[in-house]
């Protein structure tokens, strides 16, 4: 017997320990909250900066990721670049409401600090067709889930892709959590 997985999406991760750029970030963010009063898009509380241009952050962020990308992806003569970043500083009963990112090709996250309570990033199945006869009651197999619940780690960078509707779930600590969220285009080249 044998089993052809078929329109898979992967999520892509890996750890990023840097301190330097932490530091970065938070002394970005707290820059931010000061002089700006942010964005507010799938934020449901907390706190979302515009668009953020800091090289040292873009740049470190942009190299990990390409890096993730072409480990795991078989493309040849193309660039990687990042389109745009933003930080997220939510706090206790904050969310991001279900959302995708348009016009890009993936999408990332880099967690700063997390809670150990909630805040998970979600995402949903793209079709319903499990929905519709509740084949999912029935059989408890990765092929008929409705939902991945993927719980943050810090220091851990996730790569998507950005068509992949998502939600970031409330967290339950007064600590807040902060991440970075990004969206990546890879055009041919050459």
């Amino acid at each position: 017997m044998a089993k052809i997985p078929i329109f898979q999406d992967s999520i892509l991760y890996k750890s990023v320990v840097d301190e330097d750029l932490n530091k970065t970030i938070k002394s970005v963010l707290q820059n931010e909250i000061q002089n700006n009063p942010g964005n507010i898009l799938s934020n449901q509380g907390g706190y979302q900066t515009k668009n953020i241009t800091n090289d040292s952050i873009c740049d470190k962020l942009l190299k990990e990721s390409a890096e993730l990308i072409l480990e795991n992806y078989n493309f040849t003569k193309v660039k990687i670049s990042m389109q745009n970043l933003w930080i997220n500083k939510n706090y206790k009963g904050n969310y991001n409401s279900p959302h995708i990112h348009q016009l890009s090709n993936f999408s990332g996250v880099y967690y700063v600090e997390v809670s150990d309570e909630g805040g998970k990033l979600i995402f949903y199945r793209g079709d319903k067709s499990n929905q519709m006869l509740e084949i999912q009651t029935l059989i408890k197999d990765k092929d008929f889930e409705e939902e991945a619940h993927i719980s943050p780690v810090v220091n851990q960078l996730i790569i998507f892709p950005s068509h992949l509707l998502h939600m970031v779930s409330p967290h339950f600590e007064e600590k807040p959590r902060i991440s970075v969220s990004f969206n990546i285009s890879i055009e041919r080249h050459g």
